[in-house]
């Protein structure tokens, strides 16, 4: 309970953080830049989220995580495209990361959409909502679940605001997990499968 105090105070006194990304990543309105592969993913993801409105539905499940009570409506996300970019992780061919925005009773709540791909073609889309606690975000000037000092939850959800994991996080280390709904339905866009893998207490998406 204390936990979920501090996280609470936290989104309603702090309101917005702005994530920050690292120097090496690859805007998408640099064009010029941006391999075939690259193209693709950003095309793929231009059209999925057109189709929905370019909004994504996060988890209604935020809330209770917080230790908020009686909200029956899911939080929708702003996409923020002037921050998409790609950034390079070692398991996909691509990655394309897509800040998210959503303006709730609460405060703003920061998420990131992340579409993949890998060698196979097949589209992994997950979305993580960073709740930090209100020590992290006094120290760090990012509020990002894949900081490796990151204290606070990472919360998963497919596209369309199923969630599917949360994890809490003290200085990077997972102390526990609570798991949503079994399986990959809304996040692997293939009938072929895909190489994604959860392991438990890895912060691997």
């Amino acid at each position: 309970m204390k936990t979920k105090v501090k996280i609470l105070f936290l989104l309603t006194s702090l309101l917005c953080v702005t994530n920050v990304w690292a120097a090496d990543t690859l805007y998408v309105n640099n064009t010029a830049a941006l391999n075939k592969e690259q193209k693709d993913v950003l095309e793929y993801s231009r059209a999925l989220l057109s189709a929905k409105g370019d909004k994504i539905a996060l988890p209604i499940e935020v809330y209770s995580i917080v230790g908020i009570t009686g909200n029956n409506n899911s939080p929708q996300a702003e996409l923020l495209w002037d921050k998409a970019h790609f950034k390079k992780e070692n398991d996909w061919k691509c990655t394309l990361a897509i800040p998210l925005q959503a303006k709730t009773p609460i405060g703003v709540m920061n998420s990131t959409l992340y579409v993949r791909s890998n060698v196979n073609g097949v589209y992994h889309r997950i979305v993580v909502t960073s709740l930090p606690t209100a020590e992290f975000v006094k120290n760090n000037k990012k509020a990002n679940s894949d900081d490796s000092k990151y204290s606070g939850y990472a919360i998963n959800s497919n596209i369309e605001g199923v969630f599917v994991r949360a994890f809490y996080y003290d200085n990077g280390k997972a102390k526990y997990q609570v798991e949503g709904v079994k399986g990959n339905n809304g996040i692997i866009d293939s009938k072929r499968g895909s190489r994604y893998e959860y392991n438990k207490g890895n912060k691997k998406r």
